[in-house]
């Protein structure tokens, strides 16, 4: 049987299912998102595994991280009008190395720990047996009285005594690695990718700093949850619209956080938000090789598209 501290271990991985939504694969296949890649050019190769975090990686097959084209497929997203939500603008390519990681639940796991640790105040304080006022003298002397021997009245034992191995100020925080929280961050953003909850509008700017504008957009999309991801500026209409909304939140580019990405349902980004990802996690050597510098409209879905390619003007104006 399994140590008790690995069961503990899954047990706390877990919690993180029913946010996250995710199915554990069996053991005979892998997740359905990878594929054990068998080329012809490499016959002889070691093939790509990618396992969930409860299983064990069989003897003799590589674990890799997929961020190739070759393994994983382009990942595209509808851009959807902020304003008139049934109406499309356009399609953008996601950046495959944030939005493509393979869904790793420990990994969620010791960042969401990590978070909430460093959110601790850790003031909880309790009185001990020196703290607690009175109990100076003997109540009763040692021998001849036939009751148990004490030395005070503030002792552990009593009622309204000192308490022992209570809390204590002191810092609650534990350290991550760097790379251990930006993989977090990408794990995140990809499963929301994979559920479909990721959203990509036009842009989050609003005429009115209302409530109710807010509220009946948010309707009309039918987000549930939402979490807005704005640039790293928020624009003050947004954020005065939004500060009355619980259900919604709204956070800068620089701000955004595991917890809060597996905390709210919908995730709403902008093309700001996604130049300002690729270039937080996206390393500078690859970034050239897998992404693109700004996400650019891949297709235009506007109905005049063929009548202005005709009147002969440029892309830069259609745009």
């Amino acid at each position: 049987p399994p140590p008790v501290c690995a069961m503990r271990w899954l047990a706390q991985l877990a919690t993180l299912r029913p946010l996250l939504q995710l199915r554990p694969a069996p053991a005979a296949r892998l997740p359905p998102l990878y594929r054990t890649a068998s080329t012809a050019s490499a016959p002889n190769a070691a093939p790509l595994y990618v396992p969930l975090s409860t299983e064990r990686r069989p003897r003799g097959v590589k674990e890799q991280v997929l961020p190739t084209s070759a393994l994983t497929p382009e990942r595209y997203a509808w851009v959807a009008s902020f304003k008139n939500p049934p109406v499309k603008t356009g399609l953008v390519k996601l950046n495959e190395y944030i939005f493509g990681a393979p869904p790793r639940l420990d990994i969620l796991h010791r960042v969401v720990v990590y978070q909430r640790r460093l959110w601790w105040q850790g003031t909880a304080k309790i009185k001990g047996r020196a703290e607690v006022r009175g109990g100076g003298r003997k109540p009763w002397q040692q021998k001849k009285t036939g009751r148990a021997r004490h030395g005070s009245i503030r002792s552990p034992l009593w009622r309204g005594g000192g308490k022992i191995h209570g809390p204590i100020p002191g810092d609650r925080s534990i350290s991550l690695p760097k790379k251990v929280r930006s993989l977090g961050l990408r794990v995140a953003l990809s499963v929301k990718y994979a559920q479909g909850d990721l959203v990509v509008v036009d842009s989050l700017n609003l005429e009115s700093h209302k409530t109710k504008h807010l509220a009946q957009l948010v309707k009309r999309h039918g987000w549930q949850k939402p979490l807005l991801l704005a640039g790293p500026q928020v624009e003050e209409e947004l954020l005065l619209a939004s500060s009355n909304m619980p259900d919604v939140l709204l956070l800068p580019a620089t701000s955004v956080n595991v917890y809060d990405l597996l905390n709210q349902h919908t995730l709403v980004i902008c093309p700001e938000t996604i130049a300002y990802l690729e270039e937080r996690l996206c390393p500078a050597g690859e970034r050239a090789q897998f992404f693109l510098e700004q996400p650019e409209v891949v297709t235009q879905l506007q109905s005049g598209d063929g009548e202005e390619a005709k009147e002969g003007k440029t892309e830069e104006e259609r745009r």
